[in-house]
């Protein structure tokens, strides 16, 4: 069974996952670095931040804590996305594809909060499209296949 329609959208996905991935170091970079960009925190914040609220140096704690986790949910997405991939094509495992599409798709979205929902779509489109597309099954009564 021809299941190219799947390949691209896992393709699509892993390629957006790459790119958050891609933009989750960078984010992590930036906030690891922010020696570098005090100078400009302090001014766009110097009115709107008081004394009263969260140190920037918290924020930035947190938000690069934040970082490391969408690194992570997004190496796992692009391995399980892999061996998808690996699954459609020896044309096995059409449907355990589908439902590791699927629960990828759906837990990388849930821990980023909704960042990979992008990113996701593809993989639960291409998810219910192996589950869809079952093997092609024999008719007993004539010797061509029923779709």
């Amino acid at each position: 069974m021809n299941r190219m329609s799947e390949i691209i959208l896992g393709v699509i996905g892993i390629l957006l996952y790459v790119f958050f991935m891609a933009a989750s170091v960078f984010w992590v970079w930036v906030l690891n670095h922010y020696d570098v960009l005090e100078g400009i925190f302090d001014e766009v914040f110097q009115t709107a931040w008081q004394e009263d609220t969260i140190p920037i140096n918290e924020l930035v704690g947190v938000l690069s804590g934040g970082g490391w986790v969408l690194i992570g949910v997004s190496v796992i997405s692009i391995v399980l996305g892999i061996v998808c991939l690996f699954l459609i094509k020896g044309n096995k495992g059409g449907s355990i594809a589908g439902v590791l599409f699927l629960v990828t798709a759906f837990l990388s979205t849930a821990v980023s909060f909704g960042v990979f929902a992008i990113a996701g779509l593809f993989y639960v489109i291409a998810g219910i499209m192996c589950l869809y597309k079952n093997s092609s099954k024999k008719n007993p009564y004539s010797n061509t296949d029923v779709v």
